[in-house]
């Protein structure tokens, strides 16, 4: 009979200690789901872009959408880190990196004709590739590939290599499950005369309604079937490392970020 009981015993103690391995493991494996969210849970809020109206273009007619960025020397100015207002402290861990703003997650509808705006405020030395001073992917009024973007008004299909503050550079990896999506639009610096006033009114103020005027970028591209891409410059603008391509270069939610197609 005692040996019965024992027996009994023993294998309740192996199915207490087997449920107690289920537990933990379950609570190992959501603790670790929850880490890995939290480390890569996107750092920016998304910007949607607008729909209005429609385009007629060699696709068919396709909703037109707007999306519109700046591109800023600070991450203050960009409102994308933290509090945009006079004495702020909470601009981010980095506040004397440039940066894109008010986020860096796109999202856009896919089959789309999209129009980008782009107001750039920072300065520039010169690029390492010439290439990306080029304008590529863009599309015309009626869809058609024309490589060209519109500069304060002016159609443009380069910039020099010394004329470049950032680029936005939009691609993402070749794959069977997703449209290709490239784009590549150089963004053209401030003068030194230009910069100085930024900085005074970065001083000053974060009220981007006193800002230098910078320069106004505009360019459309039409998108293809759902997908997630990436964005980011090409300009060096990093520090001394990987040939200034290190610091900011390699940050999300500054001069990187996504765009998704949904």
């Amino acid at each position: 009979m005692s040996g019965t009981t024992g027996t009994s015993m023993t294998g309740t103690k192996r199915t207490i200690s087997a449920l107690a391995s289920v537990v933990l493991g379950i609570a190992v494996v959501g603790a670790v789901g929850f880490t890995l969210h939290k480390v890569s849970a996107d750092p920016q809020k998304k910007l949607y872009a607008t729909t209005n109206g429609t385009v007629q273009t060699s696709q068919g007619v396709l909703p037109h959408q707007f999306i519109s960025l700046g591109v800023y020397a600070d991450p203050c100015n960009a409102g994308a880190h933290g509090a945009a207002t006079p004495g702020a402290t909470n601009c981010g861990s980095h506040p004397s990196w440039p940066s894109y703003g008010p986020a860096t997650h796109l999202v856009l509808k896919p089959h789309s004709y999209v129009t980008m705006t782009l107001t750039v405020y920072d300065s520039g030395e010169n690029l390492n590739n010439a290439y990306f001073g080029k304008v590529i992917g863009t599309v015309d009024a009626a869809g058609s590939v024309s490589n060209t973007a519109t500069y304060d008004g002016v159609a443009q299909t380069a910039l020099t290599p010394t004329d470049v503050e950032h680029t936005f550079t939009l691609h993402g990896l070749p794959t069977s499950t997703q449209d290709p999506l490239f784009v590549n639009v150089p963004l053209p610096k401030n003068t030194d005369a230009e910069m100085a006033d930024y900085t005074k009114k970065y001083a000053d103020s974060y009220d981007h309604t006193i800002l230098n005027k910078g320069h106004v970028v505009t360019f459309s591209f039409i998108t293809g079937g759902k997908g997630e891409y990436v964005w980011n410059c090409e300009y060096p603008c990093g520090d001394g490392t990987y040939q200034k391509f290190g610091a900011v270069m390699g940050q999300v939610g500054y001069m990187a970020g996504k765009v998704s197609v949904a």
